[in-house]
């Protein structure tokens, strides 16, 4: 991913800190199920999470919800 997008990781780290950078990772992640697969094995987590946690973070902006 790190490729892809051309951040390093620490402009990863930081774009993540916000709601709509955090929101554009998620996409991403949530665009390709090999990498969502991965990730979600790695993480330990269910691969409906992040596609979740994108919903909340996309309905908080639309409601301007903090």
């Amino acid at each position: 991913m790190m490729t892809i997008t051309g951040m390093d990781t620490n402009s990863l780290k930081q774009n993540a800190q916000s709601r709509e950078g955090l929101a554009g990772l998620l996409d991403y992640l949530c665009q390709d199920e090999s990498i969502l697969l991965g990730f979600c094995e790695t993480a330990g987590i269910q691969p409906d999470e992040p596609m979740r946690a994108l919903h909340a973070l996309q309905k908080q902006a639309d409601t301007g919800a903090a």
